[in-house]
């Protein structure tokens, strides 16, 4: 099941809760997930566009969404003494037990590049029951990969129960950075990094960044000569989300995949 809309997704149950296929929260490409939340210090800066000497025009990657981790920058573009700025990556925002329950960020564009397109933040999802939590499939908040433009973070889990097991997947991970025309993918169902868009092979400008996924940081785009007249660099990958897990007694049983690790603490009293 996917989720969408505005607003984040709540489940609260008397009884158990288990997630045997998959359950979405994520964002595809441009299209945030729900409960995504960009605020200018999370959020990518844009790249810039300028004149690099009297042939030569440079044109800066843009910099990936932060949550839980920071985004990656875009690729500074230098030609002759000029230069175009990559924008910065965004930071780190929120705090570990996700209170307020939020998504993540998006990327920046390239400043009045033709077809670029943020990639959107991860949503958000929270979980609650009286007894215990089981997933056994695929629980994902991960952001969307960039076109042309840096990723969007990864969202934010929370799971709260006297016990919870995962046996499958839990993740959050960060979409990966876009470079000239082409897209980073969104972030991985795993602890694989997303890949950034590759341009360089064809020569098309420097590739994006992979977004960030377990412990791994997320990628800076690459500056690259696409051609003569253009140097075109690549945008950021997006840092993670958040995932918050709350149980009694340190009730977590993990035998599958969370990404990023995970908070923890002790179900609230309410």
């Amino acid at each position: 099941m996917t989720a969408s809309g505005d607003h984040a997704l709540a489940v609260v149950s008397d009884g158990d809760i288990a997630i045997r296929g998959e359950l979405s929260v994520s964002a595809s490409g441009r299209e945030a997930g729900p409960g995504a939340l960009t605020t200018s210090a999370c959020q990518g800066d844009d790249g810039e566009e300028n004149a690099c000497g009297a042939t030569v025009f440079c044109i800066g990657g843009a910099g990936g969404g932060g949550f839980g981790s920071p985004g990656g920058d875009g690729a500074t573009a230098e030609s002759g003494g000029g230069s175009a700025e990559g924008g910065s990556g965004g930071q780190a925002a929120g705090t570990e037990e996700l209170i307020p329950l939020r998504g993540g960020c998006g990327g920046g564009v390239v400043r009045d590049g033709p077809g670029s397109v943020a990639g959107a933040g991860g949503g958000a999802v929270q979980l609650a029951s009286r007894t215990g939590i089981t997933v056994d499939g695929h629980l994902v908040a991960n952001g969307g990969g960039g076109r042309n433009a840096g990723g969007g973070s990864g969202g934010g889990v929370l799971l709260e129960a006297p016990a919870v097991e995962v046996a499958g997947v839990v993740a959050a991970n960060g979409g990966g950075g876009g470079c000239e025309g082409k897209t980073g993918n969104d972030g991985s169902a795993g602890d694989a990094p997303a890949a950034g868009a590759q341009c360089a092979q064809e020569g098309d400008g420097g590739d994006g960044g992979d977004g960030a996924a377990s412990a791994e940081p997320a990628g800076d785009g690459e500056a690259e000569l696409a051609d003569a007249h253009q140097r075109i660099g690549g945008s950021g990958g997006a840092g993670v989300g958040r995932i918050r897990i709350n149980t009694r007694g340190g009730g977590l049983d993990d035998t599958g995949t969370i990404s990023p690790a995970p908070s923890e603490g002790p179900v609230p009293v309410r």
